[in-house]
């Protein structure tokens, strides 16, 4: 993942104003917090020191949880379909065997593509940003792919769309992650790559039921619901 850095070397710049001004935002933020520590506690009728801990474990938690539970949401997603994808295609299709291949070549160039978009637009735009729109796109597309059932054209198209918003998730989650806590970044990465593989094989536990109720080739269907419940965790808490 490619990440720019938000601080020159050189003069100041608007980027490293906008950075001075978050800090001082930041800075007000905690002494005001530090400031109704006091009301809380006595409302609550619990030690200062144990509202300090909740408000930090509940700040935590969501800044941490939230992409990691997405992570295994969409990898679930996908791989109700892509753990099948090549009954999926017989059945969208039927495909010979070498637009069998070529569609999954094209597929894997789409995600390399789609990363590298990912870090691109993780630079320009934010992490969440471009975490809600790429899911959105993927979304649509997962559910795209059985209406493109008949057209080799039309299969081609949606799942290059597929696969580039699908797999260039991956680097703002990343960014996303390390951001959170950059001291604990190697655990929370490992973390994520293990909501990745726990998507995955809960993805082939779907595609593998939805195949019997759906056919394979609607079976894209089934982790339509997931990538909408991934939208859950991308909602600010209410103050």
């Amino acid at each position: 993942m490619a990440l720019s850095n938000l601080i020159s070397e050189s003069a100041p710049s608007p980027p490293l104003a906008l950075f001075s001004l978050g800090n001082l935002v930041i800075g007000t933020g905690a002494f005001v917090l530090a400031g109704i520590l006091a009301s809380i506690s006595a409302d609550l009728g619990v030690g200062i020191a144990s509202v300090g801990q909740a408000m930090t474990a509940y700040a935590f938690s969501t800044a941490l949880l939230s992409p990691l539970v997405l992570t295994l949401l969409y990898f679930t997603a996908t791989f109700t379909m892509f753990g099948y994808i090549g009954p999926v295609l017989h059945a969208l299709g039927p495909l010979s065997v070498a637009q069998v291949s070529l569609t999954l070549l094209a597929v894997g160039s789409s995600g390399i593509a789609g990363t590298l978009i990912g870090g691109w637009s993780t630079d320009r735009f934010g992490a969440v940003s471009t975490v809600r729109m790429q899911l959105l796109v993927f979304m649509l597309a997962q559910a795209a792919v059985p209406l493109a059932s008949g057209s080799y054209a039309a299969i081609l198209l949606v799942l290059l769309v597929w696969g580039a918003s699908g797999f260039g998730m991956m680097p703002p989650q990343q960014s996303r992650l390390a951001a959170a806590s950059p001291a604990n970044a190697p655990l929370l990465l490992s973390l994520n790559t293990s909501m990745l593989y726990f998507g995955t094989a809960l993805g082939s536990i779907v595609g593998g039921v939805s195949s019997h109720l759906l056919g394979f080739g609607h079976i894209a269907w089934a982790g339509v619901p997931f990538l909408m419940a991934g939208f859950l965790t991308l909602l600010k808490p209410a103050k």
